[in-house]
């Protein structure tokens, strides 16, 4: 799934580094190896959930891939993309298994079921894990682009004591 974020300033080259370091920070702490694609692109992968270091919803997520840039001459953007393979296997195997047992039922059950089961297993999990990727791209992204080190001079004009 494909999403982005648009950036209320354009960044600077720095701000835009800034940005990746602190993507690839957050996503390691989380225990997904990173890689450097070409550009501003960053890949990663999240492990499975059993060798994590600690419970994320991140850890639904498969693998996916992030990178700052202005496509097509468009607002700058965080741009990412999620995978959940892992996530769609699971809820497979869960369909087979529903399949197996209701195979007698009437078919508008079987087929209610179903829907459950993907509404339950994958639809609920992809929303909260894409909030949460939401959350932690933002929050890389603002406090580069929106931060400020020191306060601004009026008239540059400093105050002297």
């Amino acid at each position: 799934m494909r999403h982005s974020l648009a950036l209320r300033r354009e960044p600077t080259t720095r701000q835009t580094l800034a940005i990746r370091a602190r993507i690839e920070r957050e996503l390691s702490e989380l225990g997904a190896r990173v890689e450097h694609g070409r550009g501003n692109l960053v890949r990663f992968s999240m492990p499975l959930p059993w060798r994590a270091s600690r419970s994320d919803l991140m850890l639904l997520v498969t693998s996916g891939q992030v990178s700052v840039a202005a496509g097509g001459g468009g607002p700058w953007r965080v741009q990412y993309q999620l995978r959940y393979h892992r996530l769609l296997m699971l809820c497979a195997i869960i369909s087979a298994a529903v399949i197996a047992v209701g195979w007698s039922w009437p078919r508008l059950s079987l087929l209610q079921a179903l829907a459950a089961v993907w509404a339950v297993c994958y639809g609920i999990p992809v929303l909260a894990t894409g909030a949460r990727a939401k959350r932690l791209l933002s929050s890389a992204a603002s406090e580069v682009v929106e931060r400020r080190k020191s306060p601004c001079a009026t008239d540059g004009i400093e105050s002297q004591q």
